[in-house]
């Protein structure tokens, strides 16, 4: 097997597997969709189960470029009744003293990066040497 080969095969599990994320994403939305739910509510509900079935994926694996686009429109879709938006989707994600409803930023590939670069303060930090074992072996510390 040539490394094209293997490299588009491996592109492909990426690609089947958020789709497969993204399958269970839209059923747990629909569900809730039944609900007479408050804008609120529904934010609630996408920061605390919609992303968080993804996060864990996609912090381990490169989110491809044309899933994005779904998840944020099913989202929307979501928070809006599977009507039109009614406000800018900048302005849901100010805080509520401004008016707005605090609505997650969903510009997925910067909270990915977040959560890649979060295990450094984890390393350094005092304590846990069993953390620690393996980056200090390769990194020789």
């Amino acid at each position: 097997m040539n490394i094209e080969n293997a490299l588009y095969k491996f592109i492909n599990f990426i690609i089947i597997n958020f789709n497969l994320k993204l399958q269970k994403l839209q059923t747990n939305l629909d569900l809730w969709s039944a609900h007479d739910l408050t804008l609120f509510v529904r934010v609630l509900i996408i920061k605390s189960l919609a992303l968080s079935q993804l996060v864990y994926s996609a912090s381990n694996l490169n989110v491809p470029q044309e899933i994005m686009p779904m998840i944020k429109t099913n989202l929307f879709k979501f928070l809006w009744k599977n009507k039109k938006d009614k406000i800018k989707r900048e302005g849901l994600c100010q805080d509520r003293d401004k008016g707005s409803i605090r609505m997650i930023d969903v510009r997925v590939e910067t909270m990915i990066k977040a959560l890649r670069l979060a295990w450094i303060p984890r390393l350094c930090a005092a304590g846990r040497k069993n953390r620690k074992t393996v980056p200090d072996y390769y990194l020789g510390g």
